[in-house]
């Protein structure tokens, strides 16, 4: 037998392999899985995210997660609400024990409520801080979150490949009512989730049933941690969002002074003393008329 034949054969079959594997390996579904494990694997420590809901709520919601870099433990939470009239902005800290959450959105509520002159409202209510009392929170941990995050990514794993696609961002795959329903039950199933009501997830998924041709899209980017969705109901828009994460190496998070922390009944009697400031000078101005 011909070796030259033999060897030109094993190339041959060697070159057709690892096309094969490469092709297999590059499928928009591999790609896909690869940068999205990428974005929960990755040391990552300060997330930006932004939400919307066009339609008759027009809620917009931004925010940012950071991280300590030599902690994880320590989390600070910000996130601003909006609609077209009013606007609330959320401060949440945590250090792996305990959640403070700022005062400072009262100003806010305030100022939605047309109470815009309280004497010294915002600076006496920006340093203020509470302990949360939702105990639930306090135990959910980054760590673990993470984890759960894995678990979910590696759920796409199972979809049909043909419901993934490249697109020049990416790449991404489009979920359909069924697909919706399964992820939400995932979800539900994680540690993370299992902190919240547990009929939450059930209403989730009665309100995909009631949604009409729903459909949710999930692109990840190829050149960052970049993670964005659309969800449609009959085509049109429901929701919009995106997670973007990148590593600070040198950020810190810093829990509350203990002299900021304030109880709940000495947060009632600062409110109190502002308020009835607030009504002293309303009616001091109408007898000066």
């Amino acid at each position: 037998m011909n070796k030259k034949v033999i060897v030109g054969g094993v190339a041959a079959a060697v070159v057709v392999a690892g096309g094969v594997g490469y092709a297999v390996l590059h499928t928009p579904k591999a790609q896909f899985g690869t940068h999205l494990l990428a974005m929960v694997k990755s040391d990552d420590n300060r997330y930006q995210y932004t939400a919307s809901t066009p339609g008759d709520s027009q809620y917009r919601i931004n925010g940012l997660a950071k991280l300590d870099a030599k902690d994880r433990q320590k989390v600070m939470l910000t996130t601003t609400v909006a609609d077209d009239d009013n606007k609330l902005t959320y401060d949440i800290k945590k250090n792996g024990k305990t959640t403070y959450m700022s005062a400072g959105f009262l100003s806010d509520m305030f100022q939605s409520a047309d109470v815009k002159d309280v004497p010294d409202l915002s600076t006496t209510l920006q340093n203020v801080w509470m302990k949360a009392d939702d105990k639930g929170y306090a135990k959910v941990e980054p760590e673990q979150v993470q984890t759960d995050a894995k678990q979910i990514a590696k759920w796409f794993t199972d979809l049909d490949g043909q419901k993934f696609s490249e697109v020049g961002a990416g790449y991404q795959v489009k979920l359909n009512r069924a697909d919706l329903k399964r992820l939400v039950t995932v979800v539900g199933q994680t540690e993370t989730a299992k902190q919240l009501k547990a009929d939450g997830w059930d209403k989730l998924r009665d309100e995909i049933d009631d949604m009409k041709k729903p459909e949710v899209i999930v692109t990840v980017a190829k050149d960052a941690h970049k993670l964005s969705l659309r969800a449609t109901s009959d085509q049109e828009s429901y929701v919009r969002a995106t997670v973007v994460g990148t590593r600070q190496a040198g950020q810190t998070v810093t829990m509350p002074a203990a002299k900021n922390v304030k109880t709940e009944k000495q947060l009632e009697k600062m409110l109190t003393a502002m308020v009835l400031q607030y009504a002293f000078n309303a009616m001091s101005d109408s007898w000066g008329d």
